[in-house]
């Protein structure tokens, strides 16, 4: 079985690319214009808003919550960053699977967090998986259930920060 993804992955894909473009063609301009001259505040804060902004957009967002997954017989395929990166986990090196919930658009959205080794390794997201819950169905017969998991600002920082 294969994720497919909502309509809100696609509208997050086209905002990474504006903020991409606000990056490379706006900013420098910021620097260059003398306008802006002695005028700190634009200088430093909006650039710093734009690349914030931009790095969690990617890196989490994209990186975490919008994997593209696939259900074999015997492995997991999990695809990050429009498939540039993949990665293969036998069933075997699965421990099992978690339940979380987050606050999305003032709904609580549940989110599946694929464990292996005591890490989350992939996580499968209501608000951007249009087959949400046949994938949990399937996960549910495949791997067994660890736990509920709260959601943590703090820890979905950190998922940010660490690449695996």
């Amino acid at each position: 079985m294969k994720s497919k993804f909502t309509l809100l992955y696609y509208l997050l894909t086209l905002l990474i690319v504006v903020f991409v473009y606000i990056t490379i063609s706006l900013i420098p301009k910021l620097f260059s214009d003398p306008d802006y001259d002695g005028i700190i505040f634009p200088k430093i804060f909006l650039p710093a808003i734009v690349i914030f902004t931009l790095f969690f957009l990617i890196m989490g967002e994209l990186k975490n919550k919008c994997t593209e997954l696939y259900l074999e017989n015997n492995e997991v395929r999990v695809k990050r960053f429009w498939g540039l990166q993949e990665r293969i986990i036998k069933n075997s090196e699965i421990d099992g699977w978690k339940l979380s919930h987050q606050i999305y658009n003032h709904k609580q959205r549940e989110f599946i967090l694929i464990i292996k080794n005591n890490k989350t390794v992939a996580i499968i997201s209501q608000p951007y998986h249009k087959n949400y819950f046949e994938i949990k169905l399937q996960i549910a017969d495949k791997f067994k259930y660890i736990g509920y998991e709260k959601f943590s600002y703090i820890k979905d920082f950190k998922k940010m920060l660490i690449w695996h």
